[in-house]
């Protein structure tokens, strides 16, 4: 049974994606600032940009 195109493109941005795999072991580290810095303006920004760049890369690749 072949996959529909749509989700073929989304593998694309699967574990063998060099940026993919950068931005799923970035996560944990956010996760650690906020725990040690406490939530801020600073550390929501953060959050907020890590969360858009990881689902536009997604999207990217999806569209792409």
């Amino acid at each position: 049974m072949s996959r529909p195109r749509s989700a073929e493109r989304l593998v694309d941005a699967g574990p063998d994606d060099r940026i993919y795999r950068l931005l799923l072991l970035l996560g944990p580290f956010g996760v650690a600032l906020v725990a040690t810095i406490g939530r801020s303006a600073v550390t929501v920004g953060i959050a907020v940009a890590y969360i858009g760049v990881f689902v536009g890369y997604v999207l990217y690749k999806r569209l792409r």
